[in-house]
């Protein structure tokens, strides 16, 4: 029997309105340890993933006084990739590792937001796994 991504996505996910100020990010970002968080829009369906590097290039940009618009909307990248409930497991760490990624969205089929499996998530389970046996 495979595992799906439904198995072991966590279902508690932060997620950040598009057209959220910096500020607001940055709070999320810093006080629950994360270093990147989805992009949903008014109807919960997933537009992107707003990361600590996207903060981090909008933040160089600030302007002659040296001062970060904390008020401006935030940056981020559109169109991350997501995967679906389904997903076979082999298929979540095969993305994970060839792209690097820290963090892959799961969607339903109307697009929207169900959870989300990070690597985290990926080597708890492996843990777990490897304890039972």
């Amino acid at each position: 029997m495979k595992t799906t991504a439904q198995e072991i996505m966590s279902t508690e996910v932060l997620t950040i309105q598009e057209g959220a100020p910096v500020e607001d990010v940055l709070k999320l970002l810093i006080n629950h340890r994360i270093t990147g968080i989805p992009v949903v829009n008014a109807k919960r369906e997933m537009v992107g993933v707003v990361s600590e590097y996207d903060l981090m290039a909008q933040i160089a940009k600030v302007d002659s006084a040296n001062k970060v618009d904390l008020s401006a909307p935030f940056e981020y990248t559109k169109g991350a990739r997501t995967i679906s409930t389904g997903t076979d497991l082999d298929e979540v760490v095969h993305q994970m590792l060839d792209q690097k990624f820290r963090r892959l969205p799961v969607v339903d089929e109307q697009n929207k937001l169900v959870g989300i499996i990070t690597r985290r998530d990926i080597i708890r389970m492996y843990y777990y796994r490897a304890r039972l046996t």
